[in-house]
């Protein structure tokens, strides 16, 4: 996020964009340095090109009859939420500037009046003909299209008996930041078991707003990260996959279209047909979600069982190891467990590129056992119970794989070193008992790893490398 002074926004908006610049801070996690501002319904517009569109009169004249102004006034939302009062408010501003009518935007408002802080600076006749316009805003509001009285929460701004105060009124009752002495920050939205994603993305909507007004401006890779990550852990297998698709993007670029506010619910919700997720829509909560998927799998274990009732007693037995609870774990990804997203950031990220890297090979790198590494069962329990073990397991397999790692230290150099060349060693000390001595194909680095003592000491904890995500190198022989 980067942070300007609230009541000097206007100064760090790019006349050409109507937006504010891209700023340049270094993302370690991501090895970002440019980042670019996250784009919503605002009304961000420099004070001098706000001012122009002030300059005559028109609202009375002959092209521009009242009775127009009134008719075409933008319409409130039923049950409107403080974001679409937000919204209401900056489209009223860009409405009325088109009849050069002034209505203060609202980053410029102030507690003190309702006149906003641009006062001083408008046009003569905004001032000469103050009483004339407040009259024509308040009749506007007032106007059953228009719709205050559709929403409980905006009922109270039709008793103001001016225009000017009707607008300051429906700012103060959405949280304006700056219009409350008692603002009390509701921190980042988190969506709810019986919240869906339209109303999720709203609750988001009312927070761009608030930063806005406090003079704060999100990354739009931040906004979209974090608003994946803080999706129901219902749907972790689908976070996982979008926050796949954000990484694609090159670093120190802006995010398409399609992670944008507007657009990112509707890309959700299309993208995940990819990995054969069918029952997501804009309107599904994450409990509708979880109980959709528990009748499919319900049908899917019916089915199997009039399956085996109809084969012999060898097939029976057969199907009865295919769904031993062992194997159930083993084809989840540790990606779908709630206990993934309790860990450090960049050890998720690790976890992701990991899985771009090794998703074509069946051999897992911490086991060896015949599944990709995602969906190691030994990983998933030391997640659980010993996330320090975890973390050395995927810094360790990074380094084989050949990521590259900037905070290695002596201690898992050391290591590193040993696990190349024990193997060997007692491939030849064994020379006699071809039993004891274990495969090639499980010579794997992370599984001798693990059958020695865990220590904080051994800890690299790896930051993704978005250039390198989903290669290898041809150091990976040296661990195999």
């Amino acid at each position: 996020m980067h942070r300007v002074d609230p009541h000097d926004v206007d100064a760090h908006l790019d006349p050409e964009t109507q937006s504010i610049r891209p700023w340049r801070f270094p993302r370690p996690e991501t090895n970002s340095t440019t980042n670019f501002p996250v784009q919503f319904r605002a009304y961000q517009c420099d004070t001098e090109t706000y001012l122009d569109s002030l300059a005559e009169k028109m609202l009375g004249e002959e092209n521009y009859p009242i009775k127009n102004f009134l008719y075409s006034f933008p319409k409130l939302r039923e049950n409107a939420t403080p974001g679409d009062i937000f919204e209401f408010l900056n489209e009223i501003t860009r409405y009325a500037s088109g009849f050069a009518v002034y209505c203060p935007p609202p980053h410029t408002m102030v507690p003190q009046h309702n006149s906003g802080q641009l006062y001083d600076l408008l046009p003569r006749h905004c001032k000469d003909y103050w009483q004339y316009y407040d009259s024509a805003i308040r009749q506007a509001l007032l106007s059953k299209h228009v719709g205050l009285e559709h929403s409980e929460l905006t009922k109270p701004a039709a008793y103001e008996c001016s225009g000017y105060q009707m607008l300051w009124r429906l700012a103060y009752i959405a949280g304006h930041p700056r219009l409350s002495e008692n603002f009390v920050d509701p921190g980042l939205p988190r969506q709810k078991s019986t919240i869906d994603l339209m109303e999720y993305r709203a609750e988001w909507f009312t927070r761009l707003h608030l930063h806005y007004y406090q003079g704060t401006f999100l990354s739009d890779r931040y906004f979209a990260e974090t608003f994946v990550k803080n999706m129901s852990s219902a749907m972790n297998g689908v976070k996982a996959h979008i926050h796949a698709q954000i990484r694609r993007v090159p670093i120190s670029m802006p995010l398409p279209m399609m992670f944008q506010p507007e657009n990112i619910v509707s890309f959700i919700c299309t993208t995940v047909r990819l990995i054969g997720v069918d029952d997501l829509t804009p309107l599904t909560t994450p409990r509708d979600f979880m109980d959709s998927h528990s009748r499919s799998r319900r049908k899917t274990e019916s089915s199997n069982s009039s399956s085996s009732n109809r084969s012999s007693s060898t097939s029976t037995r057969n199907v009865r190891q295919v769904d031993t609870p062992e194997e159930e774990v083993r084809s989840m990804d540790i990606r779908q467990t709630d206990a993934f997203w309790s860990l450090d950031e960049d050890v998720q990220l690790s976890v992701h590129s990991l899985a771009a890297a090794t998703h074509n090979q069946l051999q897992c790198h911490g086991c060896g056992g015949p599944h990709p590494f995602v969906q190691c069962p030994k990983l998933k329990t030391l997640v659980t119970t010993n996330p320090t073990a975890a973390k050395r397991m995927i810094d360790v397999i990074r380094n084989a794989l050949g990521f590259s790692n900037t905070e290695t230290d002596s201690s898992s150099t050391r290591t590193q070193r040993s696990l190349r060349t024990e193997p060997r060693s007692s491939a030849r000390s064994n020379n006699r008992s071809r039993d004891r001595t274990p495969p090639s194909s499980n010579r794997c680095p992370v599984r001798q790893l693990q059958d020695g003592s865990d220590t904080d000491d051994d800890v690299t904890i790896s930051q993704l490398d978005t250039d390198d995500e989903g290669t290898t190198t041809d150091d990976s022989r040296d661990f195999m």
